[in-house]
C-alpha cells in the first residue's frame, strides 16, 4: 500500500496502529467490518483495499 500512495511503510504502519487503537481492533481482517467500501472514491482505491484484505 505504501508504494501505491508514495509514502513510507512505517508511515502506513503508524496510521494503521492509530486506527486499530481507536476502533479497538487488532488486525486488518478485524478492521474490515468497520469499513464502508461503498464510500471509497473509485475502483483503484477499492482494489487496493480488497488486495490488502481491508
Amino acid at each position: 500500500m505504501a508504494r501505491q500512495v508514495s509514502i513510507s511503510t512505517p508511515t502506513v504502519e503508524y496510521h494503521l496502529r492509530n486506527i486499530f487503537t481507536q476502533l479497538g481492533v487488532r488486525s486488518r481482517s478485524a478492521l474490515a467490518p468497520h469499513l464502508d467500501l461503498d464510500r471509497v472514491d473509485g475502483p483503484h482505491e477499492r482494489a487496493v483495499c480488497q488486495a490488502h484484505d481491508v
